[in-house]
């Protein structure tokens, strides 16, 4: 194994690589999490098999951030990705139990999960290949995936890679 292929996500992040992804969690743990603005968030779940808590980073890869109407404030939504698909332990970890945390920021907050359709991640994919077309080609060739920009592409990614959303509800008063 060479030393790019350590450092690849076509195969469970192990040794050094692992503990640079898993950087971001001390971070949010100290109160650093505005350092990654929205663009990651810390998923705190439950292990199905042992029941201990887990923290995982995760990319976001769409957001709809909070609107005022006069004093109320609207959900937000966090929408992220599984790289390793259905086979990801913390996806495969909240479909047995639902998320206990997310944080994002200085915030932590007890989400309301969704596991998107087909349909829906073809949707939020091709937002994101036409805001980040760069950052999108280097993440797929990191993974092993293409995209050649047409439908069947987008479903089959949207397949392969899951999405979930997590939604934030207004602070009650």
């Amino acid at each position: 194994m060479s030393v790019r292929d350590s450092f690849s996500f076509r195969q469970r992040p192990h040794g050094p690589f692992k503990l640079l992804l898993r950087t971001p969690v001390p971070l949010f743990r100290w109160g650093l999490g505005g350092l990654f603005r929205e663009r990651f968030l810390v998923l705190v779940h439950t292990g199905r098999h042992t029941g201990r808590m887990r923290h995982t980073p995760l990319e976001v890869i769409a957001h709809t951030p909070p609107k005022k109407t006069g004093t109320n404030e609207t959900s937000v939504d966090y929408i992220v990705c599984s790289a390793y698909g259905q086979k990801a332990d913390w996806f495969r970890n909240i479909k047995a139990s639902p998320a206990a945390e997310v944080w994002t920021g200085r915030k932590k907050w007890c989400p309301e999960q969704y596991f998107l359709s087909t349909e829906e991640g073809a949707s939020v994919f091709r937002s994101y290949f036409a805001d980040h077309t760069k950052t999108a080609e280097r993440l797929l060739n990191s993974l092993g995936k293409s995209h050649d920009g047409s439908e069947e592409s987008l479903h089959r990614l949207a397949t392969e890679l899951p999405m979930v959303r997590f939604r934030r509800q207004p602070a009650e008063t």
